[in-house]
């Protein structure tokens, strides 16, 4: 059977639009090799556990088989960037499904460039999948092709338990399109909610024994957390994107448009979503707030951030029609896509300039260029401290008593609690296997010590016969390597 035309210029917009996010996203990368956060250094450092505390398996699962077929530092970040160009492509198809190719096209241009979305989706952060995973099973779902949007939707609740709220209203709006009857509902529920169904059938809850995911509410302090998700989008979005999304709002009023199901489905998911942040147990320390309670981790704001890009094209697309503006938006929508590349590159810039993240990084690349074959390098940092993990422990004591107490410390000791900066150069080499945080210095060829290491006597001591014979410092935080002949190998 041939193909029509239409069908063959779709394609190709298709793949125009996964390449020019995978070509963003690898530019990204090259230009800023440096691994950053928290969470992608425990993600890819624990590369043979699937389950890591509260945190749902998917991300892990793609981690876990990557690593068996390459150990290359440089591999998941590609698999990341393949992830975050094929979430652009959901997000193009079910802005397609949902308004016109023209507003599809605007959506998925300001997705693409959006410093936000770019940022999350060079390192192994969760988020950018889940958003991708939800885009395919809603685009999906609209085509009628209801096997492979249960499969998908399955994906992104086992990626984070946001993706949860979807579920029933995949499973209502079957139930309301079909016969309305208890087999119906059964299927309903089988089709769009076994994926959390057996999750909590294993666990007997929504997480493991030593971990939580949700608390009531005790204080009005978590409201801020609204206010503060607001603020990340707009300062992670560029401001032609914002004014085009108000556009989009105006015209969704004027056109009495609130009427319309998937406006208020939408609503209804954004209320869900909004309680759901609100019930979130594990809050995020800020550096100008002591109290933890009133943020969540800036990467909430994925899914409200994909809503105000479908808004932005619909504003965009709704002013280049109207001859008057044509001109002035088609000018604003190219400010904005330079302004989404630049923004992007500074955004990822700022988030590799911290010392310890450059220097990890530094000193990685310095193991790959001068190990020799056998040698071994000894890397000195400063100590991971259980009392940094005090919060989350007293947490889990209060939520689920001493036993939950005592599983969190067992699951604290199967996981690897290096220290940090020894960590984050392991994941960037490729000679990982012959780095070590503990050792006598005598059984190193190499040994790197971090100023902020704080080495008792006896090991300083072992160090007054060595010369070092580089230096890798940025700002005060300094890395003195120190090279033996002659070690055991």
């Amino acid at each position: 059977m041939s193909v029509s035309f239409e069908e063959r210029f779709g394609r190709f917009q298709a793949l125009i639009i996964f390449g020019l996010g995978f070509f963003i996203r690898i530019w990204l990368i090259r230009t800023y090799p440096a691994v950053y956060g928290g969470d992608t250094v425990i993600h890819l450092r624990n590369y043979e556990h699937i389950l890591l505390g509260h945190q749902l398996p998917a991300l892990q699962v793609l981690i876990f088989v990557t690593h068996k077929l390459t150990s290359s530092p440089f591999a998941f970040r590609c698999v990341m960037a393949l992830i975050g160009s094929a979430a652009g492509l959901g997000f193009y198809f079910l802005a397609k499904s949902l308004t016109d190719l023209q507003t599809a096209l605007w959506a998925v241009l300001f997705f693409v460039t959006n410093p936000f979305l770019n940022e999350i989706s060079i390192v192994p952060f969760q988020e950018i999948l889940m958003l991708g995973a939800l885009c395919f099973a809603t685009y999906l779902y609209i085509e009628k092709r209801i096997g492979a949007a249960s499969l998908v939707l399955a994906l992104a609740c086992l990626t984070r338990y946001e993706a949860w709220i979807a579920c029933p209203f995949f499973a209502l709006d079957y139930l309301l399109q079909n016969r309305k009857t208890f087999r119906t509902a059964v299927t309903a529920v089988a089709l769009f909610c076994w994926a959390p169904l057996a999750w909590m059938g294993w666990h007997l809850g929504l997480a493991g024994p030593g971990s939580y995911v949700i608390e009531i509410p005790q204080s009005a302090d978590r409201f801020v957390r609204w206010i503060y998700l607001g603020w990340i989008i707009a300062k992670n979005t560029p401001l032609p994107v914002l004014l085009f999304s108000l556009v989009g709002l105006y015209f969704i009023w004027s056109r009495r448009l609130i009427r319309e199901k998937c406006i208020k489905i939408a609503v209804t998911f954004a209320l869900l979503f909004g309680i759901a942040v609100l019930c979130s147990a594990h809050g995020d320390d800020h550096e100008r707030a002591a109290n933890a309670e009133r943020f969540v981790s800036s990467r909430e704001a994925v899914i409200p951030m994909g809503a105000v890009l479908l808004l932005a094209g619909m504003g965009a697309a709704f002013l280049l029609r109207k001859q008057r503006w044509s001109l002035p938006a088609a000018c604003l929508m190219a400010t904005a896509i330079l302004l989404g590349m630049f923004q992007s590159s500074h955004f990822v810039g700022k988030e590799v300039s911290p010392a310890d993240i450059h220097l990890s990084y530094e000193l990685a690349q310095f193991a790959d260029a001068h190990l020799q074959s056998g040698e071994r390098m000894l890397i000195l940092a400063r100590p991971f401290s259980i009392a940094e993990l005090h919060p989350y422990l007293e947490k889990t004591r209060q939520m689920a008593g001493e036993r939950g107490y005592k599983r969190a410390l067992e699951n604290l000791q199967k996981e690897d609690l290096s220290p940090i900066d020894f960590q984050r150069t392991t994941v960037q080499s490729r000679k990982a296997d012959r780095l070590s945080a503990t050792g006598s210095p005598n059984d190193f060829a190499w040994i790197a010590v971090w100023s902020d290491s704080e080495p008792g006597p006896a090991f300083t001591s072992q160090l007054e016969n060595l010369r070092p014979v580089d230096f890798l410092h940025k700002g005060s935080t300094l890395i003195a390597i120190y090279h033996r002949l002659g070690t055991k190998k």
